[in-house]
């Protein structure tokens, strides 16, 4: 639990606003003051009262020297819920040789601190502060003590987001972090955390990805069923270059099917179809306009209709919980060209489609572009605006968590992805709720 307040802290709150305290009056308590909610305010509102006085450096040197007059000392308050926030001021604030006291006196407890709720927030700003200053010898000392533990931190909740920092702000100094994953690539990209790390290199390090890239197209099927891992393979379709584009499609295009009916799998199949080029479009409808004997479905192994043939995977796709979602990106992201093929090809099968939960969904989407029962084009309606219009229809939830929300988010951690899942009246939907600190 909390300690009680001391008697001076509890004579802070009562005297410090009636009497018009000044910093100097709490000289001799400052790691007490920084430890307690409004003491915490107090110390920075009076920081940047010297600052603007020109009277910083004494009043700073002093506050420094009582917070961090041995590791204990600044332990205690870095890691305090209110006395991180006077830490991170007083990094902001200081000059290289207060820097240089800060650093000193936290160099054998970088890791720990690195570990730590309150702690990792004092260690990133410290990396980014130092830094910001030219000061390289600081920045190699918090890198070195960080070295030997990488794979530890990158597979902690407080951890990974010092490590994440370094790599946005040094990546030139990361390529210890960067071999720490050699040989765990698979692992790591399955992990809370390691994948978001794994998202970090791919963005901050193109220059050094090859190892690591190398090792998720080794398992690629594997990494995009995974819960973690499908966003490091949506990563490298969002952000990738066409060759690694290329890479992960050539891997891909004969799992599609199987894909869009997994969970997490799914999603990775909408990106994998967002970027391929017409060509390639052309290709994944001609796959997915046969049937799959080796997929043991029963529906199309026993379904027939009136004689004919079985059920292709596209026309099983649009009555999949899951799939029927790939189905409709692939509507929305096709050419003219390409949905009449679409549509020619579900002719046969609309009385099926339109009485079935997720099939008419998508049979909706076809009339609403004016392909069914319109004449067979879309008339004045853009692919784009149909598009748009059937997102809003059917009211689309917020997209997978990645690095960048991470990133935007802060120390925090990553949010709680697609929360109650891609449901709102479709029926069963894609629920996620999986991510989040």
């Amino acid at each position: 639990g909390i300690a009680p307040p001391t008697p001076f802290v509890e004579k802070f709150t009562e005297e410090h606003v009636v009497n018009g305290w000044g910093i100097d009056a709490i000289f001799g308590h400052v790691r007490d003051i920084a430890k307690d909610q409004e003491g915490s305010r107090f110390i920075q509102l009076q920081l940047e009262g010297a600052h603007h006085h020109g009277q910083l450096k004494p009043v700073l040197d002093r506050v420094v020297s009582e917070i961090f007059f041995n590791s204990a000392t600044a332990t205690e308050v870095i890691t305090d819920i209110f006395g991180n926030y006077v830490v991170q001021k007083i990094l902001d604030m200081a000059d290289a040789a207060q820097l240089g006291a800060i650093i000193k006196s936290v160099e054998t407890c970088i890791v720990p601190l690195t570990l730590q709720t309150y702690g990792c927030r004092v260690i990133q700003k410290a990396v980014e502060v130092v830094h910001a200053k030219g000061l390289t010898s600081m920045v190699d000392g918090i890198l070195n003590e960080l070295r030997d533990n990488v794979a530890r931190c990158v597979q902690d909740q407080n951890g990974n987001h010092v490590i994440q920092k370094c790599i946005e702000i040094v990546p030139a100094k990361s390529a210890f972090i960067i071999d720490a994953f050699k040989g765990r690539v698979r692992e790591l990209a399955t992990h809370a955390y390691g994948c978001r790390v794994i998202q970090c290199i791919l963005a901050q390090c193109p220059d050094r990805e090859d190892g690591i890239m190398a090792e998720i197209f080794q398992s690629l099927p594997a990494l995009t069923k995974d819960q973690y891992g499908n966003y490091v393979v949506q990563h490298i379709l969002q952000h990738g270059s066409n060759e690694h584009v290329a890479i992960v499609f050539d891997a891909l295009k004969y799992q599609v099917y199987p894909c869009s009916q997994h969970k997490f799998a799914s999603n990775v199949m909408e990106k994998l179809y967002h970027r391929a080029s017409p060509a390639q479009r052309r290709e994944l409808f001609s796959i997915l306009s046969e049937a799959d004997p080796e997929t043991p479905c029963q529906e199309q192994l026993n379904q027939r209709i009136a004689g004919k043939q079985l059920l292709s995977c596209f026309i099983l796709m649009m009555m999949d919980p899951f799939a029927n979602y790939v189905v409709q990106k692939i509507v929305d992201e096709s050419d003219e060209s390409l949905r009449k093929s679409m549509m020619a090809h579900m002719t046969l099968y609309l009385d099926v489609l339109k009485a079935h939960h997720f099939g008419k969904h998508i049979v909706a989407r076809f009339e609403r572009m004016r392909y069914i029962g319109g004449g067979g084009g879309p008339a004045g309606t853009s692919p784009t605006n149909a598009g748009q219009g059937a997102k809003q229809h059917f009211g689309r939830g917020g997209g997978a968590p990645s690095y960048e929300d991470a990133h935007a988010m802060g120390g925090g951690g990553r949010g709680g992805g697609r929360g109650g899942g891609r449901g709102g009246g479709r029926g069963g939907g894609r629920g996620r709720g999986h991510r989040g600190n």
